[in-house]
């Protein structure tokens, strides 16, 4: 293997491998970057088990085909010191395997290994479904927006991830915690039905790709438990959680809107009735009460142990009258008002004060946040 590459070309790409090594792993391989040289292209490939990212990129010049895997932490800082230079970088491989890397006077040797000994990700032959995404910033925005609401460490493994469901002329990305949750609808052409589950971290990673990524189309590639999304020139395969998510519409309160308000008095309203709030290692939520009134939504705080109190109260339009109080977590509202990108929020507040609270945007996005109440 010979090439040589300008420093800051092979110094990007091994930034977008950066999400899929380990630093830190009990298998040493996992820590290495694989190159290869083929036809014209060097191929960079990088893996955690989990998900795998290649990057590819076309040489100008000559070049000798070859490939090794090399030690990632280091055979980047040797890149990103080299790379201030204005001058080409040249690296090849020689016959005892050794990996030289040379920038004018500088001259330095890593050891490699073999790239048959990185793992990589086994993809299902049968493909499920392909989607050509010529300007993925709506399904971009969609991921970041449900992600907050994806559940951390829980055993109900099939929460810890977004579920994408597809039906023929639409895309939904729908995340929960089993106390809340987002959904996001999508109008994009699929001719398919299917429903897989992503890994939050791949969520993350997948924005970040996009987000760095000068040329924005992308293309995703469904099989049954791997799915590949490429953007630019980078691609990542990632493995799919193995499991069936909830029947999430049925917990969704059905029924027309009763509530009509703006969000930032909303918030406003939630934050000054909470002012008083003293987080502390003991208290993991600080519970408040809806209560509508009229034309008007009253939110009350109070302590358990007595030692602090607020109430505020903001306008709102109620369709019908409701006499009862609905107590929720004050971190959820807020939170739901962030993910409603509209002025104006339709909130379907149920007769039963034990039965979730549906929030939508007046106009907007096709989303909805559905919060489960808390015993009083």
């Amino acid at each position: 293997m010979n090439i040589t590459i300008l420093g800051t070309q092979i110094a990007s790409d091994l930034a977008a491998l950066s999400p899929a090594i380990h630093t830190k792993s009990t298998m040493p391989i996992l820590s290495n970057v694989a190159l290869t040289v083929s036809h014209g292209v060097l191929t960079m490939r990088g893996t955690n088990t989990e998900i795998e990212i290649e990057t590819s990129r076309t040489l100008d010049g000559e070049f000798k085909e070859g490939s090794c895997a090399v030690n990632n932490y280091a055979f980047t800082n040797i890149i990103k010191r080299l790379s201030t230079r204005s001058k080409p970088i040249n690296i090849f491989l020689d016959e005892n395997r050794t990996l030289h890397i040379e920038c004018g006077k500088a001259a330095l040797t890593l050891q490699t290994a073999l790239v048959e000994d990185l793992p990589s990700i086994d993809r299902d032959v049968k493909q499920v479904a392909q989607l050509d995404l010529e300007d993925p910033k709506d399904f971009t925005s969609a991921l970041k927006a449900v992600l907050p609401f994806v559940a951390h460490n829980d055993v109900r493994y099939y929460l810890t991830g977004v579920a994408l469901q597809m039906d023929k002329d639409s895309i939904t990305l729908i995340a929960s915690n089993g106390h809340r949750l987002a959904s996001f609808s999508l109008p994009i052409t699929t001719g398919v039905a299917a429903s897989l589950i992503i890994p939050a971290p791949t969520v993350k990673t997948i924005v970040q790709l996009i987000s760095n990524a000068k040329e924005k189309a992308c293309c995703l590639q469904l099989q049954r438990s791997t799915a590949s999304f490429t953007v630019d020139r980078v691609k990542l395969t990632t493995k799919l959680i193995d499991g069936k998510y909830p029947d999430w519409k049925r917990i969704v309160p059905r029924g027309d809107f009763n509530t009509v308000l703006n969000r930032h008095e909303l918030t406003q309203a939630v934050e000054i009735a909470t002012a008083g709030y003293i987080a502390d290692s003991s208290k993991s939520f600080c519970a408040i009460a809806i209560t509508p009134c009229k034309d008007r939504l009253l939110v009350n705080y109070t302590e358990r142990h007595g030692s602090g109190s607020g109430n505020e109260e903001c306008i709102a339009t109620l369709t019908e009258n409701l006499d009862h109080t609905i107590c929720i977590d004050r971190d959820y509202v807020l939170d739901a008002m962030k993910f409603i990108d509209s002025e104006d929020v339709k909130i379907f507040m149920p007769a039963d004060s034990h039965a979730a609270l549906r929030f939508e945007p007046v106009d907007g996005a096709d989303c909805q946040i559905t919060l489960s109440p808390m015993r009083a």
